[in-house]
């Protein structure tokens, strides 16, 4: 990390005196060693020496997502992976449901002639967002919904017989353009650790 670069981050980091416990060491060392896990994919326990311990710059990781020190990026892409709306949340703490509604709102769909639509046709998403609110908010903007269903969701639907009504529609040719998501945050992001989703289950690897 460059002088630069530090100068404008080092603002937005807490104290390195928490609430409890002891005095944080150097918070530059932290960020250079995390940058240098996801930049290489590194493990977290075969960083080098000069990083200091690896479980320190692991914990803080985890910490700052936590605490809503880093932010975490929430966007659309378009079908040539390019980001036509995004809302950045603070960490880990913001909802997916709110956060979607946020950039629903920004979307805009450029057209050949006039001005651009405010509602694209389809909308594929993963499971994380097959929510009775994110559904809704679709339907109600006459979006088609391309989000599989969660297995439990399945399950409870089944339990429930007749009252838990028919399954939602699901296209699966439509369902593969959902790619264009991950592959457009790893062109923002381009770091092997990123764009290869390595490290330990729970860590928060699409923030930034």
């Amino acid at each position: 990390m460059t002088d630069a670069q530090w100068a404008r981050i080092e603002p937005l980091l807490p104290e390195r005196t928490p609430k409890r416990g002891g005095r944080w060491r150097d918070h530059r060392q932290v960020i250079d060693a995390i940058a240098f896990k996801y930049r290489t994919s590194t493990p977290w326990m075969d960083l080098p020496e000069h990083f200091g311990s690896w479980k320190g710059a692991h914990n803080r990781l985890r910490r700052w997502a936590a605490d809503g020190t880093w932010s975490k990026v929430h966007l659309a892409a378009d079908g040539r992976c390019r980001p036509p709306a995004f809302v950045i949340t603070p960490g880990q703490q913001a909802g997916d449901a709110p956060a979607f509604e946020q950039v629903m709102a920004l979307l805009r769909v450029p057209r050949r002639v006039g001005r651009p639509r405010v509602t694209p046709e389809a909308v594929p998403a993963d499971k994380a967002y097959s929510s009775r609110v994110i559904r809704r908010h679709l339907r109600r903007r006459g979006i088609r919904a391309v989000i599989p269903q969660p297995a439990d969701q399945a399950a409870n639907r089944k339990r429930l017989g007749s009252r838990g009504g028919r399954p939602p529609a699901f296209d699966r040719q439509a369902y593969k353009q959902r790619n264009t998501v991950a592959r457009c945050i790893n062109k923002l992001k381009q770091w092997r650790g990123l764009a290869t989703r390595s490290g330990r289950r729970g860590d928060p690897k699409e923030t930034a």
